[in-house]
């Protein structure tokens, strides 16, 4: 198990779990971001990735969100 921010380019992850409350796991879930979801980081730099959640969207995530949730 690692965490998002640490995650190479271009791999298919499944998401663990998400650290944090949960006015924090709601505002992710709303975008696709829950345990069990597909996550692909396609470009990531030092304050933000860009990550396609499942086969129908890309969502900008800071690394701060990044470094909760664990695939």
């Amino acid at each position: 198990m690692t965490y998002l921010d640490k995650v190479p380019i271009g791999i298919s992850n499944t998401i663990k779990w998400i650290i944090g409350d949960e006015t924090l796991k709601s505002f992710a879930k709303r975008y696709g971001l829950e345990q069990g979801s597909t996550i692909r980081v396609v470009l990531s730099d030092k304050d933000a990735i860009i990550a396609e959640v499942g086969d129908d969207h890309r969502l900008g995530i800071s690394m701060d969100l990044a470094s909760r949730i664990a695939v």
